[in-house]
């Protein structure tokens, strides 16, 4: 659900941390994002759902 309070008190209290906090988790966050949503690993995460959904079906 929609929160803007919350999102908003979240931002506040992340814009308060130390810059060396922020930048701590920046370089967390990148790579977080690096190792697992790379090309490959979206395109077997479509390719399961897809299996999944087709089953059998699939030409």
């Amino acid at each position: 659900m929609l929160d803007p309070a919350a999102l908003a008190a979240a931002w506040d209290e992340m814009l308060r941390l130390p810059a060396e906090e922020r930048a701590r988790l920046v370089r967390e966050g990148r790579d977080r994002v690096a190792e697992n949503f790379t090309m490959k690993t979206i395109a077997d995460q479509y390719m399961k759902t897809y299996r999944e959904v087709i089953g059998d079906r699939a030409p």
